[in-house]
């Protein structure tokens, strides 16, 4: 409407050029101003879900996006396509974030978990991770698994979304917070919500018996309010890539490497092929998780061969 004031409101979801906004009692389909996008320059999209933005309404269910508030912080990864070197901000404006893994079906992989936990102490994010599908796996090697994130002080849930295990705990820790749970298609994210909020409703998927990899049911992200805080669904994904993070940079993610910092023979150790290497003997010894260890190099080596976003793992 001519003249009218802008006013604050929160962004629940985000189309290609549009986005629905929460301003007060009222849920509001927004454009979104052409400078916006000329001015995110460095952005796949310069609205994320979780924005806090300033909007002016247009008419009794609609409005424009005037401004973009600044980001307390951002669960993000570079765009998926090879040639475009943009970041994509897939959430903003986190309390808790919710690393979803399953035990089986498809199996377990800690690869993941630890590129969110980089992710998570870059942007000063709570991580807490979530291990679904219980009720199908072999719970010594899970548990064996998870005690090295237990170790490290990272909060694991444990919980079996269609028996019903660990619901109340999960359901609890997020109450009055703005979570978001992310993780590998097919491992439960969406039964797992609709276990926690079960008016949410959501379509839910199978993972497939040839490929052992789950079909995206989520294609959007979704914020969902709840009465108290908020509950944030992403499209299952098949990497996390790391945006504006070198090689150099990981061992500063891996605690327990990054203790070890100034003890190996060379300053510019990188814990591989030197010899006198702390790190390694650290594995060696036990007092570093060899697991963890294999992980860090990993992340390394993709990033030093120039991984493509969206398909490391």
């Amino acid at each position: 409407m001519v003249g009218a004031s802008p006013e604050p409101g929160h962004v629940i979801r985000v189309d290609a050029r549009v986005c629905w906004v929460r301003a007060g009692d009222a849920l509001l389909k927004c454009t979104i101003r052409g400078r916006l996008f000329r001015e995110a320059t460095a952005l796949k999209h310069p609205v994320a879900v979780g924005d806090r933005v300033a909007i002016v309404r247009d008419g009794p269910d609609s409005g424009v996006v005037e401004r973009v508030e600044p980001r307390r912080n951002k669960l993000s990864r570079p765009a998926v396509e090879a040639i475009d070197r943009k970041e994509q901000v897939i959430v903003a404006n986190i309390d808790l974030l919710g690393i979803v893994v399953a035990a089986a079906k498809p199996p377990l992989r800690t690869g993941l978990i630890d590129r969110y936990l980089m992710v998570a102490a870059r942007e000063s994010l709570e991580p807490i991770v979530i291990v679904n599908k219980i009720d199908l796996a072999d719970m010594d090697a899970v548990g064996d698994a998870m005690a090295v994130y237990e170790r490290l002080g990272i909060e694991v849930h444990y919980t079996a979304a269609l028996r019903g295990d660990g619901i109340e705990r999960l359901r609890a820790r997020i109450d009055g917070v703005v979570t978001v749970f992310s993780g590998h298609s097919g491992v439960g994210k969406s039964t797992l919500l609709n276990a926690i909020v079960p008016d949410l409703a959501l379509r839910t998927g199978h993972v497939s018996s040839k490929t052992g990899k789950g079909r995206h049911t989520t294609t959007q992200v979704v914020l969902h309010e709840l009465d108290r805080g908020c509950l944030i669904d992403t499209p299952g994904i098949r990497a996390m890539g790391l945006w504006q993070i070198g090689p150099a940079d990981v061992d500063r993610f891996f605690t327990e490497i990054a203790a070890l910092e100034g003890q190996c023979r060379f300053l510019d150790c990188a814990h591989g092929a030197e010899p006198d290497c702390a790190v390694k003997g650290a594995v060696e010894d036990g007092s570093i998780d060899r697991r963890r260890y294999d992980s860090y190099r990993r992340i390394v080596e993709s990033l030093e061969s120039g991984e493509t976003p969206g398909r490391s793992g």
